[in-house]
């Protein structure tokens, strides 16, 4: 409103108590709004933001299975790298030949049943 070249000295101090009612206003409404926030936790336990859940538990097998996996695709990514790295004479063009054979392209899709 006070940088508005089309409006006169007079629309302008006219204007102004309005503008200063709504300014006033708008920083009663943010400080009330950050006392009322003052009583509100940041954090809740899990406990009382979902009452019902349970927490998962891996069974032992199927946590073994899996770090099983973690292993073997560890060692899939491994022993490639170390076979092609006497071949190239760059010691990180192996890491890219190795990654390259490791991140093929295409797209997995996943329909759920129903």
């Amino acid at each position: 409103m006070i940088s508005a070249p089309d409006l006169s000295a007079a629309a302008k101090n006219k204007a102004a108590p309005a503008a200063e009612n709504k300014i006033t206003k708008a920083r009663d409404a943010v400080t009330a709004a950050k006392a009322a926030l003052k009583h509100t936790p940041a954090k809740l336990p899990a406990s009382q933001a979902t009452p019902g859940a349970q927490k998962a538990i891996l069974a032992t097998r199927r946590r073994s299975l899996q770090m099983v996996l973690r292993q073997l695709a560890a060692a899939a990514g491994h022993w490639p790298g170390n076979r092609l790295n006497d071949y190239p004479r760059d010691p990180g063009e192996y890491r890219a030949i190795t990654r390259r054979l490791l991140h093929p392209g295409g797209q997995i899709t996943r329909t759920p049943p129903a």
